[in-house]
């Protein structure tokens, strides 16, 4: 395989023949390693245990830099260190954010993972190139604020029906947020693209109501919203619990 095929890869207009570009597509698949890629990862001692002097931290975000862990009112940015090196270049998602990690504390707020605990709760979505597989996006979840707004981006039931089912298969607390709902009677926009908005909008609000899903509805600037948020909460939000928010 050239490296032009393989960076036209996913570009079904660069080539004419469709069977050549499913064929480079199934050949590369098979380079992917999907086998090593593992998103459900069972309890592993060597890798799930830890001493118990090393500081309990949570993982907050993942970038091309490392790690961020979350630990006594401090980020932490932290490498992966021993084992999990290695089994971080053979398992997909090996450390997402939400994880609770033990990890070592250098100078300059800098440290290294040792190990993770087991998962409670995880948000994912099927693995592209495997749809048997998961992609995890996130662990120890509390609750998930599915986040959507009215007439600019139009609303998508489609969309949060798919947040919505992510959520129940991992056994999520779920709410959603409907925003911008002043739009709704903005005379800047197109009334007939404001009407169909409000009928899709209340239709919505009757569906996920029957179906016995929490909703809420705020508008730009509106002074009361992040109280309504906290009233409509089903966990308290405090620095353990991670809200994961989807525009």
């Amino acid at each position: 395989m050239t490296n032009l095929e393989d960076e036209f890869l996913d570009e079904d207009t660069f080539f004419d023949d469709t069977r050549k570009v499913r064929k480079l597509k199934k050949i590369k698949s098979k380079l992917d390693r999907s086998k090593f890629k593992i998103s459900n990862i069972k309890s592993d001692k060597s890798v799930i245990n830890a001493p118990l002097d090393l500081p309990l931290g949570r993982v907050t975000k993942v970038s091309s830099t490392g790690y961020h862990v979350y630990y006594k009112q401090k980020i932490y940015l932290c490498s992966l260190k021993g084992r999990l090196k290695k089994e971080n270049k053979q398992q997909k998602n090996l450390i997402v954010i939400g994880d609770l990690v033990h990890f070592e504390i250098a100078e300059d707020d800098e440290g290294a993972i040792h190990s993770f605990l087991d998962r409670a709760t995880i948000l994912s979505r099927s693995d592209n190139l495997n749809q048997r597989k998961q992609h995890i996006i996130a662990a120890n979840i509390d609750q998930v604020i599915i986040t959507c707004s009215v007439v600019d981006p139009i609303l998508k039931p489609h969309l949060i029906d798919r947040y919505i089912i992510a959520a129940i298969k991992g056994n999520l607390k779920l709410l959603i947020l409907f925003n911008k709902i002043d739009l709704l009677d903005d005379l800047d926009c197109p009334r007939e693209e404001r009407d169909l908005q409000k009928k899709l909008f209340d239709s919505c609000l009757k569906t996920y109501s029957k179906l016995g899903y929490p909703t809420l509805s705020i508008y730009k600037d509106d002074p009361d919203a992040k109280q309504k948020l906290l009233d409509r909460k089903s966990t308290r939000l405090n620095s353990s619990h991670q809200i994961i928010s989807y525009a």
